[in-house]
């Protein structure tokens, strides 16, 4: 008995870092915070870095505009530009891995880093060009 209380106390530990490394991992981080909490600038890109080709089209779909958000106006113009520029599912995959993941540990890294709406799209879009200019010029890097 006692065995399964602290099987219990350790899995009620375990819970809330598992349920986290899951949101980062698919993309969800931005629902761990709380409405009016200051989102760092990593957590506002995590869905642009591991989020699926369908989670993407649906910020697209959904058009950020309308909602009146700066934030969702800016992810929304970003998940389009990375549906633009990766082409299919699988140019997603390479441009997250080579650009995205390591722009949202570089922001992580500077903790805590917050940003603008519009200071957001030009570091992203910034790094979506050096990732072309990559691929069509891979001396340039």
């Amino acid at each position: 008995m006692r065995r399964r209380r602290e099987d219990r106390a350790v899995q009620a530990e375990l819970d809330p870092v598992v349920n986290d490394a899951a949101a980062l991992l698919s993309g969800r981080m931005a629902g761990c915070w709380g409405p009016g909490d200051a989102i760092p600038a990593w957590v506002r890109i995590n869905v642009l870095a591991h989020g699926d080709w369908d989670q993407l089209r649906s910020l697209v779909d959904q058009g950020g505009f309308a909602r009146g958000s700066g934030w969702d106006a800016a992810l929304g113009f970003l998940a389009a530009e990375l549906v633009i520029v990766a082409g299919d599912p699988e140019g997603l995959l390479t441009l997250q891995r080579s650009t995205l993941i390591p722009l949202e540990l570089d922001m992580l890294a500077r903790e805590p880093t917050y940003v603008t709406p519009v200071e957001l799209v030009q570091r992203v879009r910034h790094e979506l060009a050096r990732a072309q200019a990559r691929r069509a010029h891979p001396s340039a890097s």
